[in-house]
């Protein structure tokens, strides 16, 4: 019985969080080290914070863990190129406290500041990823059904929140004589090369997707089926989460191009399921799953090493 039960436990662990965090440091180094390395850890560092705080603020999880975070670090060292780019690591940390100020929100009409701040950050990231204001109509549709704080108030809050750091940036690129770059950056919101074109997508990418999607699609069922168990609120959240994760897998498909910034979106999506299923669900079948799921994260991390490493011709 103790060792079905051997989950459960590793989910409620103290160490749990020390231990994905030396999981993800190991496979960073081995994966090389890159130039603002420190940067892109202390990036990493803050965003594992924020989810932490995200998951205790909103109870996503009926029993104190560290789940959420330690499964967003184990999944997101799937991905080696996540390592490399400062400019998705900062991306990634401006949604996680995005998502954190939008959820603390919930059902509050009056919270103008937390929708401009939101949308703030969101602005602030899409100056390095301008495909990240494809969300927008879609958090704006969840604000209003999920997060049940949209009014018409709040709304243009979170429209002034978007276009505050392009009302600082404008002025400074005509100062500079650079008002080009206004159209080259916005002309990423339609692409015409590369639409649904998936010979991009190198076969680790693809089984970082594969992986991930799985798990999270096999947690998202048990969520489903047993969500009456969790209160109103946290069965919201997870639906942001949920439709969050589906319209990232879209726009993936969408654009290729995007596979690094979106599978970091994805992860964090799924990883508040997969945590869910692993720290509340103690039958025999959760615990093949998280022993197959183990097994797959360790093969597939090991294969994804050798492959960005330049040791093998895969």
């Amino acid at each position: 019985m103790e060792l079905k039960r051997l989950h459960t436990r590793i989910a409620e662990s103290s160490l749990l969080l020390p231990s994905a965090s030396a999981v993800y440091l190991l496979v960073w180094l081995f994966a090389g080290i890159r130039e603002y390395w420190w940067l892109n850890l202390a990036l990493t560092a803050a965003t594992v914070y924020i989810i932490v705080e995200l998951s205790n603020a909103n109870a996503l999880i009926r029993v104190r863990s560290r789940m959420v975070s330690s499964t967003f670090l184990v999944l997101s060292s799937l991905c080696l190129p996540l390592h490399y780019s400062l400019r998705n690591t900062f991306v990634m940390l401006c949604l996680t406290l995005s998502f954190f100020l939008l959820f603390s929100s919930y059902q509050d009409k009056r919270a103008v500041r937390l929708h401009y701040y939101a949308s703030f950050l969101i602005g602030i990231a899409s100056l390095c990823h301008t495909e990240i204001l494809l969300f927008m109509p879609l958090f704006w549709i969840l604000a209003l059904t999920n997060i049940q704080s949209l009014t018409f108030r709040t709304w243009i809050a979170s429209i002034l929140g978007i276009l505050t750091p392009y009302w600082l940036l404008i002025p400074w690129l005509f100062f500079n004589q650079e008002p080009g770059l206004v159209a080259t950056h916005f002309s990423k919101l339609f692409p015409k090369e590369h639409v649904f074109d998936t010979t991009m997508i190198k076969v680790s990418q693809w089984i970082t997707l594969s992986l991930v999607m799985v798990l999270g699609i096999i947690a998202a069922i048990n969520f489903w089926r047993f969500n009456y168990e969790d209160r109103i609120r946290t069965r919201q959240l997870y639906g942001f989460f949920a439709w969050t994760a589906i319209y990232s897998i879209f726009l993936i498909f969408l654009q290729p191009q995007l596979f690094d910034p979106l599978i970091r979106i994805i992860t964090l999506s799924m990883s508040t399921f997969i945590a869910h299923y692993f720290s509340l669900s103690r039958t025999r079948m959760t615990q093949i799953v998280f022993y197959a799921g183990s097994v797959a994260v360790v093969i597939a991390i090991i294969y994804n090493l050798v492959t960005w490493s330049g040791l093998s011709t895969f």
